[in-house]
């Protein structure tokens, strides 16, 4: 099995974009290219997603381009994407936290250190902060595709996570530590909501808040940080 195909089975973010109405012809390949190059965004010395030209995989019949991207610099990175002519957008990527068993490791041990008992159900944590930040970049390139493709009808936006069953979210910043481990009860937190055009062009990082503020809640926290919270550490990288 190859790394992305292991990907599928992996926990791991999820993200789709779609407009309401369906036209398998919305766009031939030069226009997905373009479309594709002016959408990308990066916040973090990173991409979402990931579009250098030369990686870009170019579907049956051109119904589609795509990439696949399993590497490690600095940190251990699988992700996967597909625009397709209709202007759908899918995307999977592994939290870079996962394989990251220095990281998994500290973590526990700074809770415990502090008195604080880890429920023995809690197999893995994942950075509260790191998915703040996928799922803002998830909302701004949704933005940005709305108005490239162009749509012409409201969109359904999907962001969730799958696998996550008994992980507990913490921080990957020791200052930012939460109270204590958050941990999902369920396989498959998400946020699903269908925005019209001018809403999601107009405010993609208030969107993110919304849809972040319902996955942690779906983690047990109770009072997760509130919209101007979150929007201040969206401001840090995306302005």
């Amino acid at each position: 099995m190859t790394a992305i195909a292991d990907l599928r089975s992996q926990p791991r973010l999820e993200v789709s974009i779609a407009p309401q109405r369906y036209n398998a012809a919305a766009m031939n390949l030069n226009q997905m290219m373009r479309v594709i190059a002016v959408s990308t965004v990066k916040g973090r010395g990173w991409s979402f997603p990931y579009a250098e030209e030369n990686s870009i995989i170019v579907g049956p019949g051109m119904k589609y381009i795509g990439g696949e991207l399993d590497f490690t610099i600095f940190v251990s990175h699988l992700e996967e994407w597909r625009l397709y002519s209709s202007g759908q957008f899918l995307f999977r990527m592994r939290p870079w936290e996962i394989p990251d068993q220095e990281w998994q490791r500290k973590t526990r041990e700074r809770l415990e250190s502090r008195e604080r008992r880890v429920p023995p159900d809690v197999i893995g944590f994942l950075a509260f902060d790191l998915l703040l930040f996928s799922v803002t970049e998830a909302y701004i390139f949704a933005s940005r595709l709305a108005e490239a493709v162009p749509y012409d009808t409201a969109v359904n936006v999907h962001v969730g996570l799958k696998g996550v069953k008994g992980y507990a979210l913490a921080s990957r910043e020791p200052d930012r530590a939460l109270y204590q481990p958050y941990t999902s009860p369920i396989d498959n937190p998400h946020d699903d909501v269908t925005l019209p055009l001018d809403v999601l062009i107009a405010n993609p990082k208030a969107a993110a808040s919304s849809a972040l503020i319902n996955l942690y809640r779906q983690f047990r926290w109770t009072n997760p940080p509130a919209p101007e919270t979150i929007a201040q550490h969206q401001i840090e990288y995306y302005r």
